[in-house]
């Protein structure tokens, strides 16, 4: 008789134990397919479920785009250039923890494991699809806590599938429909006033990448390559390799560009003056001196970029949220008689007041010859 009682004990707990698996089976799975997750395919074409209560830690330089999309409040942590160079355009985000840089050996794990472990929600850390972002996967790794998404955003060839990619994310998708509305509209203006002009009528841009000299510029598949030609300019360094690439002053006068671009960064480096939106009062002097030494360098004084005076250094309006109207500023520099019609500068202004929320101001290009 106790042997039957033990057996039936046995069973039923047995039975309890397979229910109680199966519930939990049925849960985590709930879990996964029902309303408060969402499943996205990042730019690596990895998919990835994300708890609609997730935070975020954003290992992109280019936090404006959170602000656009209404999704400040998801965010809390961001870069140094958030933090340290960029506060005024990110006047809620600049306020929050700094995870150092986004390159290998320049990022905070410490800061990163510590805004996680002050969490009570899921964390998803938002980085970039390139390789030297691995390090930070590697590093880190996808778990129940923390889930990573790889997007370059605005460095893609369409950064407006990316913009929604991370839009769903967020759950932001009204805020991003408004956005690339206004994006496609001035790129589709760009494209059809520029498309039909043959390959041998283009203007030829040469680029100087931010450096500490001025013989440093992109390749083929950069950023830079993907919104000068979609602008209508000839990348003259399109055949190089990607980054990283120096080029000599002999190669830079055989290939005679018709504009030479140069970005801020470099202007920085050389004479202390930042082009952005919080810089109000800027020392045009050492802007002056600067644009004076670069038309001066050799290889770059002999080319016809010099002897028609077009020559300017451009903010970043070319690789963030304002890129839109980066891409009008440089079509029209190429090709002035075909814009002659077009304010770069009432399209700034709408950009900054109007997604931004941000009274309009700051020094964007030298030769400012648009008023921006």
């Amino acid at each position: 008789m106790r042997l039957l009682k033990n057996i039936t004990l046995f069973l039923c707990l047995s039975f309890w134990a397979i229910a109680c698996n199966n519930s939990n089976q049925r849960v985590n799975n709930e879990d996964v397919n029902d309303n408060s997750y969402i499943e996205i395919t990042d730019a690596a074409g990895r998919k990835v479920n994300i708890s609609k209560s997730s935070k975020f830690i954003v290992i992109h330089s280019k936090t404006e785009i959170f602000r656009i999309l209404d999704a400040e409040s998801k965010v809390e942590g961001v870069t140094r250039w958030t933090v340290e160079l960029n506060t005024e355009v990110n006047p809620v985000l600049s306020k929050l923890p700094s995870i150092g840089g986004f390159s290998k050996g320049n990022v905070n794990y410490e800061m990163i494991y510590k805004i996680v472990n002050d969490s009570s929600e899921d964390d998803v850390i938002l980085v970039y699809n390139q390789s030297w972002a691995d390090d930070i996967e590697s590093k880190i790794g996808q778990s129940d806590k923390i889930k990573i998404i790889k997007l370059n955003l605005f460095g893609s060839n369409e950064p407006q599938k990316e913009i929604a990619i991370l839009a769903k994310a967020l759950g932001k998708e009204a805020e991003c429909k408004r956005y690339i509305n206004w994006f496609d509209s001035l790129l589709l203006m760009v494209q059809t006033r520029v498309r039909d002009i043959p390959d041998e009528e283009k203007i030829k841009v040469y680029w100087d990448a931010p450096s500490e000299g001025y013989y440093n510029t992109s390749g083929g598949g950069s950023s830079a390559d993907i919104i000068i030609s979609r602008a209508g300019g000839k990348f003259i360094s399109k055949k190089l390799p990607q980054s990283g690439i120096s080029v000599s002053p002999e190669w830079i006068l055989q290939e005679n560009p018709d504009i030479i671009l140069a970005h801020p960064s470099s202007t920085r480096l050389l004479t202390g003056v930042k082009f952005d939106y919080g810089s109000a009062a800027v020392d045009t002097t050492k802007v002056l001196n600067a644009w004076n030494e670069l038309i001066t360098t050799p290889g770059i004084s002999g080319t016809d970029a010099v002897k028609e005076k077009k020559v300017y250094f451009i903010d970043d309006l070319m690789f963030g949220p304002s890129q839109p109207v980066g891409t009008v500023v440089l079509a029209k520099l190429f090709y002035p008689e075909k814009f002659a019609d077009i304010n770069p500068r009432e399209m700034l202004k709408y950009y900054y007041e109007y997604f931004m929320k941000l009274d309009y101001k700051g020094f964007y290009l030298y030769p400012n010859v648009f008023d921006l």
